[in-house]
């Protein structure tokens, strides 16, 4: 039997981007919205990856779900790493697609305020002209246009709110090398070959810093492998789901 499975969407996304994905996987899997993303609401606490990760916490009691696999992309992979931090018993395996578990530097904390500002001050629409570029790699961007325009679209249904509240929440989170190193359970790292954001360099020191990291590469892909190449991705999950 399959154990159930979370995936997380990606900033600032929701569960909208796994259309594709839910399409190509056999493995049925819950994809609950991130605080203040799609019906989900937003969080009065302050912000931070704890608020966000006890949030799927909660998500998987009401579910009945004591255990359960949890994957997720970019933002998502940043809210798996909390969890390892502080519920690791509630995890049976882990996917980090499309992300890092590096600490913010300095400058990129402060870029994240600065967009948390222009969020606020002018909307969700302000931010598309130099976010939406770097979501997907080249090939995508020449050969799959459709993939950018629903892309928008999931984007622009952001609430701005939401995005500040999420930037910050990120701009504070904590280098998770140290979790992974203690890890114990079984771990796909997937990262898109072109993928500027989370690239692959950063891809295999999650995987080679853990106890049972496994590495996976889609070819083609930018930082959003399950929408840019679904089929590939959902491939190399139910590969690594069968080993489980």
């Amino acid at each position: 039997m399959i154990p159930p499975m979370i995936l997380l969407h990606a900033f600032p996304l929701s569960p909208l981007m796994f259309v594709d994905l839910r399409r190509e996987l056999n493995s049925p899997f819950h994809a609950p919205g991130l605080p203040g993303f799609g019906s989900t609401p937003l969080s009065h606490e302050q912000a931070s990856m704890s608020v966000i990760a006890k949030s799927v916490l909660a998500y998987a009691d009401e579910q009945k779900m004591d255990r359960f696999i949890v994957g997720g992309v970019s933002l998502g992979g940043y809210v798996v790493l909390e969890l390892m931090r502080i519920a690791p018993e509630r995890i049976i395996a882990a996917l980090l697609i499309d992300t890092k578990a590096s600490e913010d530097a300095p400058p990129a904390r402060a870029n994240r305020e600065r967009i948390a500002r222009l969020a606020l001050q002018h909307g969700t629409d302000s931010l598309l002209s130099t976010m939406l570029p770097s979501l997907t790699g080249a090939t995508t961007k020449e050969t799959n246009p459709e993939v950018i325009e629903r892309l928008s679209e999931i984007f622009r249904q952001s609430d701005p709110a939401a995005i500040a509240w999420t930037q910050r929440a990120m701009a504070g989170r904590p280098d998770s090398f140290s979790t992974l190193k203690i890890f114990e359970r079984p771990l796909l790292v997937i990262v898109g070959s072109e993928d500027e954001i989370a690239p692959i360099d950063d891809a295999k020191k999650m995987s080679e810093g853990t106890l049972r990291g496994e590495l996976v590469v889609i070819e083609g892909a930018g930082h959003l492998s399950v929408m840019e190449r679904p089929t590939q991705t959902a491939k190399s999950i139910e590969e690594w789901i069968r080993q489980i």
